[in-house]
């Protein structure tokens, strides 16, 4: 895998994720809380652009190691009406969608670089943006909760063996 060429992906998305906020805020600014909300979320994006720098440094790559056309384009005007900001926030939530698994990816990638051919490389990672030490591979966030756990009263069946999936209480 390309941890260098993800990297670059996910700069890149962050930037136009912070982009379309932007636009998006500033095209529905009589929407209530619209424009506050897409501010904070463009500047988070700025944060993790930020953060991303030195990481992108250290694994730099050519101009012949690119892959064209790679990277999402950012929200570059707004619909107008009900039904145009609906769509406009299903564009968002696309955008924002890319963003996340690519950081699910750079996380296992980076994971897997971490530590070659041990148990833990073939777990799932899940990368968040880093909040604490810029220059640093992302950190994994924490494992979903299981829908059925042994301190829920119907996490264990009558023979104590655990079940898959959601329980219904009987």
């Amino acid at each position: 895998m390309h941890l260098s060429t993800y990297l670059e992906l996910l700069h890149e998305a962050e930037r136009s994720l912070a982009t379309s906020y932007r636009v998006v805020g500033d095209g529905h600014a009589p929407e209530a809380d619209l424009p506050t909300t897409c501010g904070l979320l463009a500047s988070q994006c700025d944060r993790h652009v930020t953060a991303l720098e030195p990481v992108l440094r250290r694994y730099e790559t050519t101009t012949q190691d690119r892959p064209e056309l790679l990277h999402p384009e950012p929200i570059s005007y707004t619909r107008s009406g009900g039904v145009g900001l609906l769509r406009d926030l299903q564009d968002l939530y696309t955008l924002a969608s890319f963003v996340d698994l690519t950081w699910t990816v750079v996380g296992q990638a980076a994971r897997g670089h971490r530590a070659p051919g041990s148990a833990t490389s073939s777990q799932p990672a899940r990368a968040t943006p880093p909040t604490s030490s810029p220059g640093s591979l992302p950190g994994s966030r924490p494992p979903h909760p299981r829908p059925c756990s042994s301190t829920h009263p119907y996490g264990d069946d009558r023979r104590g063996h655990r079940r898959a999936g959601f329980v219904t209480p009987r």
